[in-house]
């Protein structure tokens, strides 16, 4: 699947989620070497970070 922006794929997967009785939040990023962001990960809310 791809989305126009971040915030379209999360807004699918938040409703996505919330049907089947969970949340998400935003985990992990990265950026490159301009210094923009590149990398978003979008995980369960329950999740741990490591």
């Amino acid at each position: 699947m791809s989305f126009d922006s971040l915030g379209e794929a999360y807004d699918f997967y938040n409703l996505y989620s919330w049907d089947l009785g969970f949340g998400i939040r935003y985990g992990k990023s990265r950026l490159n070497v301009k210094r923009t962001k590149c990398m978003q990960e979008i995980v369960c809310g329950c999740s741990v970070n490591t």
